[in-house]
């Protein structure tokens, strides 16, 4: 079922044209320390990658004026988390550079942990999946606690990772047990609460309250929490006065060419779907305005935000593409399987959608598919 999202929703929507002027000066200033840029996607695809970005992103603007489509996500499916980490490593790779934005962002709360051994460090990672990213964010916290104190069992820092599907915590937990300062619970991210409590398991020995943090980070999340308002509220709930907000995901037309070819098989498939006519919207994948303005509404000041190309390699050759829609594909196509005949095989639509976007996506000389990605990074504050 499709349904129009509420106008209260759609308020805070910036011009187009603002988003580009200000992504074009705020990507010449902070380039080299804020942006992950892809150093291996063929030369002769970039400019149709981002064109086609920018085209789907005015088709967007022109077709949602009156209202933005959106499709229910599933809650009851669960991921492949082998297939997660043997396939699609990139995700968490790339958010690596978050790490560097967060640690600029918590100098001076490190070093008054570092001074005052009283003090501790709490940092919150949304969506952690497998919990690999979250594992690097604690290293890299802790070693400083650790060069400074020369104590590897210092209590100045708790890293807890939060992610909905409860496979990709187990995982998480299980493979991620070097310390009791790096804990692992499964939540939705719209029910987080200071009061919240989650029960003992093997790796975490005891219920703990999740309480308020210093910091939250998220990377690859957000596009899936369609109530994006409920999102940030609780957010907001579990960060402390002036603590730090560092987040990335799917920003205004990512996906783009994705989106559009699975539309036109669907269309053709299904004559009459509004898919074919309309871009839906399976994801939350918003502008600038549209974002900070709901962070604004929960007390997190945006003190900076970018929305830009980063076309992203996938990984596994010419298998990229199918592997990428079997994966994260499930919003795009999940309802329109189930509701036709038999007959209609997941495979075969895939197969179809792989095709419309071979010309674009996929090199030959390199064998390699490359998704069309726009993110949107914001870091805050919370007030």
């Amino acid at each position: 079922m499709i349904k129009r999202l509420p106008l209260e929703e759609r308020r805070g929507v910036i011009p187009v044209s603002a988003i580009v002027l200000f992504i074009t000066a705020f990507t010449i200033a902070n380039s080299n320390a804020l942006l992950t840029k892809p150093s291996n996607v063929p030369t002769s695809m970039l400019s149709k990658i981002i064109s086609g970005n920018r085209s789907f992103l005015r088709m967007m603007t022109k077709v949602s004026s009156p209202c933005l489509w959106s499709v229910p996500v599933k809650t009851d499916s669960q991921w492949d988390v082998d297939l997660y980490q043997q396939q699609h490593s990139y995700v968490w790779k790339y958010g690596s550079s978050l790490i560097d934005v967060l640690e600029k962002e918590l100098e001076t709360s490190i070093v008054s942990c570092q001074q005052h051994p009283s003090n501790r460090l709490r940092i919150l990672d949304v969506g952690c999946g497998s919990g690999e990213l979250t594992k690097e964010l604690f290293l890299r916290v802790n070693s400083k606690f650790n060069d400074a104190t020369k104590d590897k069992n210092s209590c100045h820092l708790q890293v807890a990772g939060i992610d909905f599907d409860e496979t990709m915590v187990h995982r998480a937990q299980k493979e991620n047990s070097m310390s009791p300062k790096l804990v692992f619970f499964q939540s939705d991210v719209c029910q987080l609460s200071p009061i919240a409590t989650f029960p003992a398991t093997e790796t975490n020995t005891a219920a703990e309250t999740l309480g308020q943090f210093d910091a939250i980070v998220s990377n690859a999340c957000l596009h899936w929490v369609h109530d994006a308002d409920a999102g940030v509220a609780a957010m907001s709930s579990v960060l402390k006065p002036n603590g730090k907000f560092v987040v990335e995901f799917g920003g205004a037309g990512n996906v783009g060419a994705i989106v559009q070819a699975t539309a036109q098989v669907i269309q053709k498939r299904q004559p009459g779907n509004d898919h074919g006519s309309v871009p839906f919207r399976p994801w939350y994948f918003p502008s600038i305005g549209e974002y900070t303005t709901i962070l604004e509404k929960h007390g997190i000041e945006a003190t900076s935000a970018v929305l830009y190309d980063r076309p992203t390699p996938l990984d596994d050759g010419k298998n990229g593409m199918k592997n990428w829609l079997n994966m994260f594909g499930g919003p795009l196509l999940d309802n329109f399987i189930e509701s036709t005949s038999a007959s209609v095989s997941r495979e075969d639509v895939i197969a179809e959608i792989v095709d419309l976007l071979r010309p674009t996506l996929y090199s030959d000389s390199e064998a390699q598919w490359v998704a069309d990605y726009r993110r949107i990074r914001v870091v805050g504050q919370k007030k």
